[in-house]
C-alpha cells in the first residue's frame, strides 16, 4: 500500500468518525455529552482538513512516493 493510499484510508476513516460524532450529538439529550461530541467532531474536522492538505501535496509529489 502506497503512502497516498494510506493517507486516503486515514482521511475516510476520520471523515466517518466525524459523521458519527455529529450523529451522537444529535441523539443525546445531555448537554455535557453534546459538548464532548462537538469537541471531538471539531478535532476530527481539523485532522481531516490536515489530511486533505496532505493528499493535495502527495498528488503533486506522486512520483516520489510510488
Amino acid at each position: 500500500m502506497t503512502v497516498d493510499q494510506q493517507v486516503k484510508n486515514s482521511y475516510f476513516t476520520i471523515k466517518q468518525a466525524e459523521a458519527t460524532m455529529k450523529q451522537l450529538t444529535i441523539k443525546t439529550d445531555s448537554s455535557e455529552e453534546k459538548h464532548a461530541f462537538q469537541t471531538a467532531e471539531q478535532l476530527l474536522k481539523s485532522v481531516r482538513e490536515d489530511l486533505q492538505k496532505q493528499l493535495v501535496y502527495l498528488a503533486k509529489e506522486e512520483t516520489e512516493y510510488e
